[in-house]
């Protein structure tokens, strides 16, 4: 399926929420296809090592998300802090 999707050259294909295991076959696919494959549970692994400010890069074989690197967390606290609304 991801194949046939890639027939149409998309920016990124994404593989959410589906009994196809995406993360594991996402960097060979990628290589093949030439496009970035983003498979739900590889992106929120990759966001929970972000909020613990962890290097997401030590993940490997699990597609090109894992070389992005996250603004820091304490930037990411810092905003959110910022824009949170007071308590009632």
């Amino acid at each position: 399926m991801i194949r046939e999707v890639a027939i149409a050259k998309p920016d990124a294909i994404t593989v959410f929420c589906t009994n196809f295991r995406g993360a594991g076959v996402a960097a060979r696919l990628e290589r093949e296809i030439g496009i970035p494959i983003y498979d739900s549970v590889a992106a929120g692994l990759w966001k929970s090592l972000h909020l613990a400010d962890a290097d997401p890069a030590r993940i490997t074989g699990w597609g090109s998300i894992f070389s992005i690197q996250p603004r820091s967390a304490a930037a990411h606290s810092t905003r959110a802090a910022a824009t949170a609304s007071p308590p009632s």
